[in-house]
């Protein structure tokens, strides 16, 4: 069974100086395998190694951000006007058709 948990936020203050870029990020890190290397060994490497087995498999992973990042920029004109650029992505977690692999869904705003 999936289950999800989901906490409203009702205020966020994000704080930045003039011209200058501010990132609120939420979410986790995900580990994503990209691929993986089996090596085989002779009887006699096994027998020094003291291992049992004739193959080893080692992953390759990388980490992704998955969740809400918001980027932000603001810029305070000579007659009181605020300028606020905002830059929103949405990472989620896809289907794949491999278990092993995983793939990420950015959604930008």
């Amino acid at each position: 069974m999936n289950q999800s948990f989901v906490r409203a936020l009702d205020h966020i203050t994000l704080l930045a100086s003039q011209g200058q870029d501010a990132t609120f990020k939420m979410g986790s890190r995900y580990p994503i395998l990209n691929s993986s290397y089996s090596s085989v060994y002779s009887s006699s490497v096994l027998q020094v190694l003291g291992v049992s087995s004739s193959s080893s498999t080692i992953p390759f992973v990388s980490y992704e951000d998955i969740g809400l990042v918001v980027k932000s920029k603001t810029l305070v004109h000579g007659n009181s006007d605020v300028s606020l650029d905002l830059e929103i992505q949405f990472r989620t977690l896809g289907i794949t058709l491999d278990a092993r692999l995983s793939k990420i869904n950015p959604k930008t705003a």
